[in-house]
């Protein structure tokens, strides 16, 4: 009777394992577009020589249109944008938002105009080019970074792209 009970408490054990794998639910390839180059400043000249290129995952596409309609966000995501495209980093406009080894390659465009906006986006390494997707808007509610937004970098950071354009 007690290996009967041994047995079944390691079988539930077992499956409370098994639960917790999940397969990687972004493994499908996604499409970038590029984005169209605005008239920059050229204030900013590239810190390492790569060409920094700004692409958009077709599945935000609309709605990063829609919340860069308000003038002073437009205004303020130009000036990152062109920041970003010199390949520096800062954590107050452009950073890294690591939580583990998935993420290693997200950042985050942070406009702190009409609230406190992020939009998510993942770098690619290529010799000397750079690409930068931007994924996902967030309007933070909060300063910390909790555990929704970790999970959330956790998953884009899985993500791969084709590139178009």
């Amino acid at each position: 009777m007690l290996r009967w009970l041994k047995r079944k408490q390691n079988e539930k054990k077992a499956e409370k394992t098994l639960d917790r794998i999940k397969p990687g639910v972004n493994l499908v390839m996604r499409i970038a577009k590029r984005l169209p180059t605005f008239e920059s400043s050229k204030q900013l000249t590239s810190q390492t020589g790569r060409e920094v290129i700004l692409y958009v995952d077709t599945r935000f596409e609309a709605e990063l249109f829609s919340f860069l309609q308000e003038k002073k966000i437009m205004k303020k995501f130009r000036m990152i944008a062109e920041f970003a495209m010199s390949d520096r980093y800062s954590d107050d406009i452009y950073g890294h938002e690591k939580n583990s080894e998935k993420s290693k390659d997200v950042c985050a465009i942070k406009i702190c105009v009409l609230g406190n906006h992020r939009i998510y986006c993942k770098e690619f390494f290529a010799p000397r080019i750079k690409r930068i997707v931007l994924i996902e808007h967030v309007n933070k509610k909060i300063n910390s970074f909790n555990n929704e937004l970790r999970r959330l970098v956790d998953r884009l950071g899985e993500y791969n792209y084709e590139f178009q354009g």
